[in-house]
Parts: structure tokens; sequence; C-alpha cells
């Protein structure tokens, strides 16, 4: 199992996470719409919670199996929001992904966990 963590202060981490989103995506075999899916899936939770804008936080990535089946998990975590995202503005990470999940870690920490599976 490959894990990536970057850290994210300015919008320039996003992008360079989101590409090694794509380039993970690509590497489990997955074809180019869900390759662009899911590092744009990313991103997309990423603004959500206004990491690498008005937060700092961090996303991690890794490739995932269960039950044979191969995918993607990202992980967006963000400390010191004021409140947790409302579904709304993850409608379209959440369309571009098999499974979302949004947990309150504790005050102010929130994690948004993407899953993309290998088709």
């Amino acid at each position: 199992m490959s894990t990536q963590t970057f850290v994210v202060r300015e919008d320039f981490d996003v992008i360079v996470s989101r590409s090694a989103v794509r380039d993970l995506a690509r590497s489990i075999g997955m074809g180019t719409a869900d390759q662009a899916r899911i590092s744009l899936a990313a991103s997309s939770a990423a603004r959500a919670l206004g990491i690498g804008r008005t937060h700092q936080g961090q996303i991690t990535i890794e490739d995932v199996q269960r039950e044979g089946q191969l995918g993607i998990r990202v992980v967006c975590e963000v400390e010191d929001l004021d409140q947790s995202p409302a579904e709304e503005k993850l409608a379209d990470a959440r369309a571009m992904t098999d499974e979302l999940a949004i947990q309150e870690l504790s005050a102010g920490q929130v994690q948004v966990t993407l899953i993309k599976w290998l088709r």
C-alpha cells in the first residue's frame, strides 16, 4: 500500500496533491476519466473545507483494497474550522466518487474521506 501526505498551506499545495492523486490513479490502472474524477474531487473537497485558502490542512492519499477491489482513498483534514462543511458544498466531490464521509474529529477538526474504486 502506498501512502502520501501533503501539508497544505496555500493553493499551490492543493495543485501538487491533486497531481499526485492523478498519478496514483494512473498507477493502479484507472482510466483517464476516473483519474480526472478522483483528482478533481480531491481539490473540490479541499476547497469546500477552505484548505489552502482560509485554513491550513493536510491531504493524505493512498491506494486501498477491499474484498479484492482496488481503489484510492483521499483524506482531507482541517483544524480550526468554525463549522463542518454543508453537504451541498461537497456535492461535486460526492458525484465524482464512490464514497464520501464527513467526520468531526474534535472541536474544529473536520475530516472528509473520498474513495474511488477501480472499475
